[in-house]
């Protein structure tokens, strides 16, 4: 961790190859998105993702491979992120006989893949305290089999195992700065004790925090009370997917949860506006790629909450997004502007976003 703090904040990449793999998933896409964020920065960069799970063929990934070869005078770089390489190669300790798209693949990797990048992500568990093990013997990934062999021994590499419990506090307390909030010690307190210990969910709380902050520094622990989603209990992000599912059922169930227990209607309805007025937006967005980063990147979210929006995508249509965004719309005036019970007024929205027919009609 403290090792990939230091390599981001150097100067410019004297590497073009970066591995980063770990148990601790949310560690490594952040690694990625920050190498990603530093390559747009300094060039005109080029993004292609590869995902072997998706594709599970050498002779796709082969195809990826040759973009970075292709010459285009109005790009100066390109990147190519291959997700899940152990999908097609899995981890081996003994080398064997390359194939013709090994060649083809270690080729590209000898020539420092044409002066681009190439990102891999991995989360394999046999990769698991590789760190460790090649920290005591720098020659230990001469038996890996291939393109490991090339990934540890010519790349810049990275490791990110599970936190424990310490571990995410201090993350918690670096992340708080590094979005420069100035929080009261018992607020690192209080978001570890009512969360889960996930660096996913840290992260949504985060963000959450920052937007509701704006240009402010300061966080108190009664401010951060009323904006808490309490996810240790009640999970107010889960709205998301039970609307994206058109679950009725459990959406009122939920509403009435958050309302009982910690009367956060109004953060209620800004997900849910939030999450309708991204569902226009990919409706278009979608007809140009299928990319889960470069989508989520596209809406500010991270691509661990993209199924919720594929899920809407497939359950929704554009008009109905359309008339969602109206009910909610009007669920929030009529919530700070009369003295309607805010469960009943946020079950009737509900049923008209998700069941319309069923419940009032073509209301």
């Amino acid at each position: 961790m403290i090792e990939f703090n230091k390599f981001i904040s150097r100067g410019n990449f004297t590497n073009n190859l970066f591995f980063f793999f770990g148990n601790e998933q949310f560690l490594v896409f952040d690694a990625y998105q920050q190498v990603r964020n530093r390559l747009v920065k300094e060039y005109k960069v080029e993004i292609l993702v590869f995902d072997a799970e998706e594709e599970k063929s050498k002779e796709k990934l082969i195809d990826s491979l040759l973009f970075l070869r292709d010459e285009d005078f109005f790009l100066s770089k390109k990147l190519l992120v291959i997700k899940n390489i152990e999908k097609i190669y899995p981890i081996q300790s003994k080398k064997k006989k390359l194939d013709n798209f090994d060649l083809v693949f270690a080729e590209v990797l000898e020539t420092k893949v044409f002066g681009n990048f190439i990102v891999v992500l991995s989360y394999d568990d046999k990769l698991s305290g590789l760190a460790k093990e090649l920290s005591k013997n720098k020659n230990a990934c001469e038996n890996f089999a291939f393109p490991f062999d090339f990934l540890f021994g010519g790349g810049a590499w990275f490791e990110f195992p599970k936190l424990s419990q310490q571990q995410i506090r201090s993350w918690l307390s670096k992340e708080l700065a590094r979005r420069d909030i100035v929080a009261e010690p018992a607020v690192v307190d209080f978001l570890l004790e009512n969360s889960n210990f996930n660096l996913w969910e840290l992260n949504s709380e985060l963000e959450k925090i920052k937007s509701y902050l704006g240009e402010k520094k300061n966080l108190s622990i009664s401010e951060l009370t009323k904006i808490h989603s309490n996810t240790k209990e009640t999970n107010v992000f889960e709205i998301i997917s039970f609307v994206a599912q058109k679950d009725l059922d459990n959406s009122i169930k939920l509403v009435q949860l958050v309302i009982k227990k910690s009367h956060q209607e109004l953060l209620l309805l800004s997900l849910l506006l939030k999450f309708f007025k991204n569902l226009l937006f990919l409706f278009d967005e979608i007809k140009t790629t299928r990319d889960r980063t470069l989508l989520a990147k596209s809406i500010g979210v991270q691509p661990y909450f993209m199924n919720d929006y594929f899920e809407g995508i497939q359950n929704y249509s554009k008009k109905e997004a359309e008339k969602a965004i109206n009910y909610i719309v009007q669920a929030d005036f009529l919530l700070k502007s009369s003295t309607i019970d805010p469960v009943n007024l946020l079950v009737f929205m509900l049923s008209k976003i998700i069941k319309p027919n069923e419940f009032y009609g073509n209301a």
